[in-house]
């Protein structure tokens, strides 16, 4: 599902956003959850919940909205502002198949995108890298003749559309630029499984060969035309041979960044190998620590970090969520990642080294608290 910009607002597409509040507030639901909230630690004694202030609008605006599910996008990590170090890391589907995750991508350059995630036991509101989130084109598509992005990355952004180009790794070097494209915001999807029949024809079939040599590939689109690409393929690689021209090959190889199809020197092409090793994302760590109460409150309980001296809002723990103590600070409590008490398992998301998660003390007093 793709939300695109419209002057009427989210419901119906894109709409406009903030860097400090990655979302709105859901005035269906009948309970207010604020984007973002600010606190400073040195005032943290003397304020309550009803005293927080929403920091005032970012110049930047969203321009379009990408939905996914969590378990597409893997492990991510989370910054309470655009250019904070990451506080924790968003795991997968934390308890909940077929959760949702919206990504906002903002005008102009990007660095980072807004992320909202509703979870079986947080919903969250933060900020991601760009480079951290694995996009691609819904529709592959052919660039420069002969390389076909599994991943993209986005140069810039407005209401008119999206530069992106072909997010790649060492072993495809590009000879000339003209790689990017300008696509809409429903071209853009996050990255899955590409679907072989998706891919050239070229790439499809062919027999199974392997890289000879050390040295770089020089890529051409015609056996005769001026090379496009310097491949930098290992020794042994596997990859496709789809044409043969006197001394020339036509071949197809898939570098998990892209696949580029175009003619070589047969003297770099060997004998068939079998396999391929999987690229897998690591698995988040659990962030589970002993404690010594639990409470649980019948609503929603805002969700705080430390920031640059202050407590920032960056989402809520859903209601009726076990919050596990793990100390106080100041007029806040710090809890350990939340999992959801029907689903149990791993939490959603896993705290970096030094980071807490944090809500205020005072809106524990009407929770059902345990001593563990």
């Amino acid at each position: 599902m793709l939300l695109c910009a419209s002057p009427l607002g989210w419901a119906s597409g894109c709409g406009s956003g903030h860097d400090e509040a990655p979302r709105e507030p859901d005035t269906t639901s009948g309970s207010e959850a604020p984007s973002s909230s600010i606190v400073s630690s040195a005032d943290a004694v003397d304020t309550d919940a009803s005293a927080i202030q929403r920091p005032p609008p970012a110049p930047r605006e969203v321009v379009c909205r990408v939905v996914s599910s969590s378990s597409a996008l893997g492990a991510l990590p989370l910054r309470a502002r655009p250019a904070s170090p990451p506080f924790a890391t968003l795991a997968g589907d934390g308890g909940r198949p077929g959760s949702k995750i919206e990504l906002g991508v903002f005008q102009g350059p990007q660095d980072a995108l807004s992320i909202d995630h509703r979870g079986a036991a947080v919903h969250l509101r933060a900020f991601v890298e760009e480079a951290a989130v694995d996009l691609a084109l819904a529709k592959p598509v052919v660039v420069g003749g002969f390389l076909t992005p599994r991943s993209v990355r986005i140069v810039r952004a407005s209401k008119a559309g999206l530069d992106v180009e072909p997010k790649l790794g060492g072993e495809i070097e590009p000879v000339r630029g003209g790689l990017a494209r300008h696509v809409t915001c429903a071209d853009l999807t996050v990255r899955t499984a590409l679907d072989p029949k998706t891919l050239p024809s070229s790439a499809r079939a062919g027999s199974k060969a392997s890289w000879v040599g050390d040295e770089p590939v020089q890529l051409s689109t015609e056996p005769e035309t001026p090379v496009v690409a310097r491949l930098h393929p290992k020794a042994g690689s596997p990859l496709l041979v789809v044409g043969r021209r006197e001394a020339k090959r036509l071949v197809a190889w898939d570098t998990g960044d892209a696949v580029v199809v175009g003619w070589v020197d047969a003297a770099r092409v060997g004998g068939a190998v079998d396999g391929e090793s999987a690229r897998r994302a690591p698995p988040a760590p659990s962030s589970r620590k002993a404690s010594s109460k639990v409470s649980t409150c019948a609503a929603e309980v805002a969700l705080f970090v430390t920031e640059g001296g202050e407590h920032v809002r960056v989402g809520e723990v859903a209601a009726r969520t076990p919050l596990h103590s793990l100390g106080s600070e100041g007029a806040f409590t710090r809890i350990d990642a939340p999992v959801a008490a029907t689903k149990g398992g791993p939490p959603e998301v896993a705290l970096v080294e030094g980071a807490a998660l944090l809500v205020e003390t005072s809106t524990l007093s009407g929770c059902d608290t345990k001593s563990e």
